[in-house]
């Protein structure tokens, strides 16, 4: 198995997608890797975050905190 690297930063990778299609009996690849448009996309997973932790009575965890928890660790 490959070691997975995280950071506060970036935990998610690089988020590169492909597309495939289903044709009946096997997946087949249709589109090249595709970057995600994170200055686009950033933005909206903050907001959707931020609408859940509010909904749920959850206090988002700063940098700071998990560094503290790791420092335990």
């Amino acid at each position: 198995f490959h070691s997975i690297n995280v950071s506060w930063d970036n935990h998610e990778g690089e988020g590169y997608v492909t597309f495939q299609q289903w044709d009946g009996k096997k997946w087949n690849v249709v589109s090249d890797w595709i970057a995600p448009d994170w200055a686009l996309l950033r933005p909206i997973i903050e907001k959707s975050a931020e609408a859940y932790a509010a909904e749920k009575g959850i206090k988002p965890r700063t940098a700071a905190d998990a560094e503290a928890v790791a420092a335990t660790n």
